[in-house]
């Protein structure tokens, strides 16, 4: 989700350490065609409208109902419909994606993408509904992820968030997990804001001053900069 939220801004979100459907990818034109069920658009042909209405996405789901058993079918809608929700920040449509990536998941356990999908789905819903619950089932996955591919940055960084936003007993696990998202992609952003803000929360203000310089490298832009200098300030000035 790795990257919406209603009326939050992206900078905010960001700051937030949220994930998953706040910091999904927009919706691209096959993504729209899928749900759709028709073929993308070559670039050859006239532009596709970037909006579904709601009779489109009620008949989609409509089909899902009707090919429970589709594992293709059920991942695929799932996957796209949640990039377009987070593209759109609305959330009317989540306990449908919801269901659409359960029954994904019941139907291949070992898939990727819907084991990371699901752990995004539950923080976001955690984040927005404020189900604490939520989070620990989003722990879950991802740890569950991460035996699939230990090394994954995203799937790291996004642990790191779930604990550094309902754990903070556990901020030392999500430092240790960020430096070795860190290793994986050296200069990875998202990572590096996210490590900074996670050492400022250790105290560890010369590895958070460190990470900084770092990040600045990578996006001297990166809306959160001002945001985590004025927490290591605050944490020097203590």
């Amino acid at each position: 989700m790795q990257k919406g939220h209603l009326a939050i801004s992206i900078i905010a979100v960001i700051v937030s350490f949220l994930g998953g459907f706040i910091l999904a990818n927009s919706l691209n034109k096959a993504e729209l065609s899928r749900l759709r069920n028709a073929p993308a658009p070559t670039p050859a042909e006239a532009p596709q409208k970037d909006e579904l209405s709601e009779s489109e996405i009620t008949e989609t789901l409509k089909k899902a109902e009707n090919n429970r058993d589709d594992f293709g079918f059920q991942k695929r809608l799932g996957l796209a419909l949640y990039s377009y929700a987070a593209s759109k920040n609305e959330t009317k449509h989540l306990g449908d994606i919801e269901k659409l990536l359960v029954r994904a998941n019941e139907l291949n356990p070992n898939d990727y993408e819907v084991l990371v999908a699901l752990a995004n789905l539950n923080f976001d819903i955690a984040t927005l509904r404020k189900e604490a619950s939520r989070n620990e089932k989003a722990i879950e996955l991802y740890r569950t992820a991460l035996k699939a591919n230990p090394t994954d940055p995203r799937v790291l960084s996004d642990l790191a968030s779930v604990l550094l936003a309902s754990k903070p007993e556990a901020s030392q696990e999500a430092v240790q997990l960020l430096e070795k998202a860190k290793k994986a992609d050296p200069q990875n952003e998202l990572v590096l804001q996210n490590l900074a803000k996670a050492y400022v929360a250790v105290k560890d203000m010369p590895s958070a001053a460190k990470t900084m310089e770092e990040l600045k490298k990578v996006n001297p832009q990166n809306p959160v900069v001002l945001e985590i200098d004025q927490g290591l300030k605050g944490g020097n000035a203590q």
